[in-house]
Formats: C-alpha cells, structure tokens, sequence
C-alpha cells in the first residue's frame, strides 16, 4: 500500500524544520522563518503570540507539505478520462 504523498509532506516539512533547529543550519533558518517574518510585516509585532512562534512555522510548514503531496498525488495519479493502454500491434 503506497502512502499518500500529501500525509508524507504533512509530516516530513515540519520534520525539517525540527532537523533545521536541532542542528542550528544557519543557512536554512531565513526560509523556515520567512512566512513569521511576512506575518510580522503584515500586522507588527505581536506581543500576545509570543511564544507561539514555533507552533505556529511548524502548522504553516504542515499545511504547504499537505499542499505540494497533494499536488504531487493529483498529478502523479492517472486519470480516470484517459483512454485504456493499448497491447503492442
């Protein structure tokens, strides 16, 4: 039984961002943090979510796992409006 690409991306993103704290890979720690910085340009700081910063890149990095296996799952599957292969002449 093959596993959906989308519950794979939803685990294995966030399962970077852990790997990217736990080695402190300076290089890789403006794109984790990107989409908290894009949040604190939006509506300024946020002294009531402090604290929830962590909680909060691990979801969004969820969610666009979900998003690229999902893509991946829809793409990569074969249509059901695709004509039967045919046997070699």
């Amino acid at each position: 039984m093959r596993f959906p690409y989308s519950l794979s991306g939803m685990i294995l993103f966030p399962a970077l961002v852990g790997v990217v704290f736990l080695f402190q890979i300076k290089f890789l720690a403006t794109p984790v943090f990107l989409p908290l910085i894009a949040v604190y340009k939006i509506f300024g700081s946020v002294p009531e979510a402090s604290g929830k910063e962590f909680a909060f890149i691990l979801l969004y990095w969820s969610f666009t796992g979900f998003l690229v296996g999902l893509i991946l799952d829809l793409c990569t599957r074969p249509s059901p409006y695709s004509p039967a292969p045919r046997p070699p002449l």
